[in-house]
């Protein structure tokens, strides 16, 4: 592996296991110096991550009290060096590095940017150094050891562009009732500026055919609910779907009249529609979710589509993952067909055994094979690491 110079890079992950932290010495070199011994570093195949205590220097020209912590971290591949400030904010130094066990040596100049803390307050890590631990795991004679490894950080030159001054608070627009969404919101229960009125001659709820498992069965007559109404801005719906845009710019009679009917929703999904196209946000997805994508597909909406995919694959259940991944797979929901068919993996065993999966594999040939496909991989996968393809059942989407 090549050696280099790090960056803003990879954090380590997590504090380690106490039995994994090896103890290191601290050394104060001089007021612009710091020399950390790193104490029995030796071959892996885990990952070990050595913690320097926390060293406190006074920069000059402004006096900046910098606080800040190194971490050493050895795979069985390569090394690394980080820097932990404790500053609140970024600072930039140029250092100097030096690197040196039994065998091994390296030293570099450069400018870092040192990362204080982030917005919610937790430290950062900055990489300043990279390479091969095989370097200084064997010694002169070939023999491998566990030397102690040297690090010192040289404060060069002290190229400092940052102030003392902390960062701000983090204000929290939640409550403010100007928000860009909360003034849109307004502006379409209002109807301000509107030059389109929408009719929604739709189909209720309670006949949404979103569930085809009851296609076939008679229709209960049911009085026909009056059209729901929408008045609404134009230019907002062309701007935000070019399907829209086509429509009321290319002497369709809908951009000529003002008017345009809806009968494929039901008034309330046609309204968290609308509201997604005013506000870029939705309150109830997880009901609409599937109108929602279907209509997103229809008008083009890349990001509703998204929004509605990942409401449609909440909660999902033995009940209702068979019912999603048909949706999906016939409505171009490709994220939540991939989702809904790494569920059926996942709880295969126990969704075999359920009335509905003889009518689901008739119906759905195409779904099936990629089933199959997704099990026999993970199938692969687990021997070649040796283990159990057995997975626990969850439905979860985090």
């Amino acid at each position: 592996m090549q050696e280099g110079i790090g960056g803003a890079g990879e954090p380590p992950n997590s504090r380690p296991e106490p039995r994994r932290v090896r103890a290191s010495d601290r050394e104060d070199v001089s007021n612009r110096s710091v020399r950390w011994r790193v104490v029995e570093v030796g071959p892996t195949n885990d990952v070990i991550t050595h913690y320097s205590d926390e060293y406190n220097l006074v920069l000059d020209p402004i006096n900046l009290e910098f606080k800040f912590r190194l971490v050493f971290k050895i795979r069985q591949d390569h090394f690394e060096l980080y820097m932990e400030s404790l500053l609140d904010r970024d600072v930039e130094l140029k250092l100097g590095i030096k690197i040196e066990s039994n065998s091994y040596r390296r030293h570099v100049k450069e400018v870092f940017t040192i990362l204080g803390k982030n917005d919610e307050g937790h430290t950062q890590y900055v990489s300043l150094y990279w390479g091969s631990p095989l370097v200084f795991l064997r010694d002169l004679s070939g023999l491998v050891t566990r030397p102690d490894v040297f690090v010192e950080i040289h404060f060069m030159n002290l190229i400092v562009r940052c102030n003392r001054y902390p960062k701000p608070p983090k204000l929290t627009s939640e409550s403010a009732n100007n928000s860009l969404p909360n003034d849109m919101w307004r502006a379409f229960l209002a109807e301000t500026g509107a030059d389109l009125t929408i009719t929604c001659e739709s189909v209720t709820e309670d006949n949404d055919d979103l569930d085809d498992s009851n296609a076939d069965s008679p229709m209960e007559q049911r009085p026909t609910p009056a059209p729901a109404t929408f008045k609404v801005q134009k230019g907002i719906l062309t701007s935000r779907s070019e399907i829209f845009a086509a429509m009321f710019s290319h002497g369709f009679s809908e951009g000529e009249t003002g008017n345009l009917h809806i009968s494929d929703m039901t008034p309330q999904a046609l309204r968290e529609m609308l509201r997604f196209l005013y506000t870029d946000k939705m309150e109830n997805a997880n009901i609409h979710a599937k109108e929602l994508l279907r209509a997103a597909n229809k008008y083009n909406i890349p990001r509703m589509k998204l929004l509605a995919e990942e409401a449609l694959c909440q909660n999902l259940g033995d009940d209702t993952v068979l019912l999603v991944a048909k949706f999906a797979n016939v409505h171009n929901g490709g994220y939540a067909k991939d989702f809904a068919i790494n569920c059926i993996v996942s709880n295969f065993g126990t969704l075999i055994r359920r009335p509905e999966w003889a009518d689901f594999i008739k119906e759905n040939p195409d779904l099936l094979h990629e089933i199959h496909l997704r099990i026999s991989s993970k199938m692969d996968n687990g021997q070649r690491h040796g283990r159990s393809s057995t997975t626990i059942s969850r439905y979860s989407t985090s």
